[in-house]
């Protein structure tokens, strides 16, 4: 798998930009064998006009880099999300998307839902400061994820948090590989 291989700690790790970073680990895990369809991060940042800092991968798309502006309502988003559990705790959180169009725990389940997604997870991700930060997986596959496939993302997830941390830094300082803009939250 990912972890056993050098990319994480050679190519992966010296990515260029968070999007391409993202992408290949997406692709690769799709190589492996595991069903995600969507992907995201998401990195508080300290400055004042900007929460955080998204990376969203869909297979067949180009990934996209989201700033998340700084406001009551992003705030309220994460409040109401699977995030808080990730950040606030260093939980992992997984909801199984019925179909039945009944409201789900969370926004993000609806929308996902709307979408044809059938299973999300949300891994939280420990930085050096002992914080915690998130990377979410959501598959269309109709039986969603196995718990095969969930342990998976568990074992290699814990490798993820320095690359994801750098990319942050980088996002917080303005450094080379990171683009600021200031859009809509989402997960």
């Amino acid at each position: 798998m990912l972890c056993r291989s050098k990319w994480l700690t050679g190519d992966g790790f010296v990515e260029a930009t968070a999007t391409g970073f993202i992408e290949n680990l997406a692709k690769r895990l799709r190589r492996a064998g595991l069903p995600v369809d969507r992907l995201t991060t998401h990195l508080p940042v300290l400055h004042p006009l900007i929460a955080g800092q998204s990376v969203l991968w869909r297979h067949g798309e180009a990934p996209v880099m989201r700033s998340i502006a700084e406001s009551p309502d992003t705030h309220n988003m994460v409040e109401s999300s699977p995030l808080r559990a990730a950040y606030e705790r260093g939980a992992n959180t997984r909801h199984r998307i019925s179909g039945n169009g009944g409201p789900g725990p969370y926004p993000i389940i609806d929308d996902l839902r709307e979408a044809g997604y059938t299973d999300y997870a949300c891994f939280a991700v420990r930085f050096s400061d002992n914080s915690h930060k998130a990377l979410t997986v959501a598959t269309r596959a109709p039986a969603g994820f196995d718990d095969a496939a969930l342990a998976r993302f568990e074992r290699l997830f814990v490798h993820i948090g320095p690359i994801l941390e750098i990319r942050g830094r980088k996002a917080e300082t303005g450094t080379p590989g990171s683009r600021r803009t200031v859009r809509g939250f989402s997960q």
